[in-house]
């Protein structure tokens, strides 16, 4: 079996029999990938909680016919303060959860990577769950490419436009200043898009508000 090395984002874990999990990895490079952890549900596991949903981790890799096997991991972030905080935790869910849904396995996408990334970090660094969320899935729209022309974003409400172009800033509390309509409004605008453009109707995914 060849060994690969990535670092890889932890979207999803579930059980695979007794002793096993099969992990979802959001890789830098290589795109989603489903990989087994053989023994991790063992109390004397050797990867301990770094398979957690979140975990930002180095990963080596054995390519195998069905499911690659993680044979190795080395924590770089484990993102454990959003699991101090209910809305932080359901936003987190909500963000690696819109990953799991949009993308397809093995297809490269660094620059959907780089933005799950920065948005758990700013999660964990105290801005607002509404904000960062509605923030995460305008620049989601956008690195996809289907993000609609200013004329469309009026006919769907006049001052759409310039919400977008604040919630494309930085990821920062700072970001313009927007009422509470104006994200609501946002998030009912951009999940409608994020839905039209899967198949998959998000707007049951469970919000981080």
């Amino acid at each position: 079996m060849a060994l690969y090395n990535i670092e890889a984002i932890n979207i999803r874990s579930r059980s695979a029999g007794e002793a096993d999990k099969i992990i979802t990895l959001f890789s830098k490079g290589h795109g989603k990938i489903q990989a087994i952890a053989k023994g991790a549900k063992r109390p004397t596991s050797k990867f301990g909680g770094r398979l957690e949903v979140f975990s930002y981790n180095h990963l080596q890799l054995a390519t195998a016919r069905n499911l690659d096997i993680i044979s190795q991991c080395e924590t770089i972030e484990n993102f454990y303060k959003l699991r101090e905080s209910r809305e932080k935790l359901n936003a987190g869910f909500y963000m690696v959860k819109l990953i799991d849904i949009i993308t397809e396995d093995r297809q490269r996408n660094d620059e959907l990577f780089d933005l799950l990334l920065s948005a758990l970090y700013a999660l964990q660094s105290h801005m607002d769950e509404n904000l960062l969320c509605r923030a995460f899935e305008v620049k989601l729209c956008k690195v996809e490419g289907f993000m609609p022309s200013e004329p469309m974003l009026e006919r769907k409400y006049k001052k759409l436009p310039l919400i977008v172009s604040k919630l494309l800033e930085d990821f920062d509390d700072k970001i313009g200043d927007l009422t509470a309509k104006e994200l609501e409004i946002s998030g009912r605008v951009f999940r409608e898009l994020i839905s039209d453009h899967t198949g998959k109707d998000i707007r049951k995914v469970k919000m981080a508000i």
